[in-house]
């Protein structure tokens, strides 16, 4: 754990004295092999700390469901994304990228253009092929569905 520049034992705290309004601390996993984060994370600018990053389970791509985290997403080739990432940024590539993995410690790459991210929430689209494609609403934010849910009679598009 690390407490305000400091790093402290989980034995040192004084649990007793902590509370939902009193923690001085944050909870840091160490980076390297068995991280749930995986190797790779990628910070976005949000305040619920959503990531894009790696997995340790990466077995959990070849479930057909696989909506099991927090709220992050798992990115299935997360050392390619960071290489297309910083690609052209003086310093990085995809050698120094697996060199900085290697090492298992904590390292931040900070970018010189920021590269939007859109995240998208379809539950109902067409294919490529003109297919009808239909998931389940996992994360109920779909608007018919909510309607549905609400006892809504009618919806007019």
């Amino acid at each position: 754990m690390k407490g305000i520049d400091q790093y402290a034992s989980a034995k040192d705290v004084n649990w007793k004295k902590m509370s939902p309004r009193y923690f001085p601390y944050r909870l840091v996993q160490k980076a390297g092999q068995g991280n749930a984060l995986g190797d790779v994370k990628f910070v976005l600018p949000n305040d619920r700390s959503i990531y894009l990053h790696d997995t340790n389970h990466p077995e959990l791509f070849e479930r057909d469901m696989r909506a099991l985290s927090s709220g992050c997403i798992r990115v299935e080739q997360p050392t390619l994304l960071a290489e297309k990432i910083i690609a052209g940024q003086q310093g990085w590539n995809r050698s120094n990228i697996d060199s900085a993995i290697a090492q298992n410690r904590t390292t931040h790459i900070r970018l010189h253009k920021p590269v939007p991210v859109y995240l998208m929430y379809w539950t109902t689209w067409v294919d490529d092929n003109g297919n009808l494609q239909i998931r389940d609403d996992v994360y109920q934010r779909d608007l018919i569905g909510s309607l549905a849910r609400n006892s809504q009679k009618s919806l007019a598009l």
